[in-house]
């Protein structure tokens, strides 16, 4: 029963704190000692600043949303494959308003203990987005 219990913390995070960016939730479902390993936003540690980069795409993405393709279990262990998408109405990293959308696909690993997230180790194709975006060029088509 533990395994359904994590992914369901796991679920209320994306779809009651996430999505609609309630920090009142986050608060509940993260641990306080909550450490993020992130490598392509090695600046958000732990849970304030997962909360500022929640706000942050919030702001950037007004519609911004997350959807839970599959949830694994393995022991305190969630491994979530979800898609991320949104349009561009507000600065994101230093990149003005485009309006253009973004969609990709990412998977993250949570550590999950006592009804609370303790670690994230999160993958997102961050170099997509913002070719999505407009920021970085597409690659141009390898010849034959």
């Amino acid at each position: 029963m533990a395994a359904e219990e994590n992914k369901a913390v796991v679920r209320r995070y994306v779809e009651e704190g996430f999505n609609p960016a309630d920090m009142d939730v986050l608060d509940e479902v993260f641990a306080p000692d909550f450490v993020n390993h992130d490598t392509g936003n090695p600046a958000i540690q732990d849970l304030e600043g997962l909360k500022a980069a929640v706000r942050m795409f919030h702001l950037a993405f007004p519609d911004i949303r997350a959807t839970t393709d599959a949830l694994f279990t393995d022991g305190d262990y969630v491994t979530k494959r979800f898609t991320l998408s949104g349009t561009q109405q507000g600065e994101f990293n230093g990149i003005p308003p485009t309006g253009k959308q973004f969609t990709v696909q990412g998977i993250d690993i949570s550590r999950v203990s006592g009804g609370k997230i303790h670690e994230i180790w999160m993958g997102i194709d961050y170099l997509t987005v913002l070719q999505q975006l407009g920021a970085i060029p597409q690659p141009e088509p390898a010849s034959a």
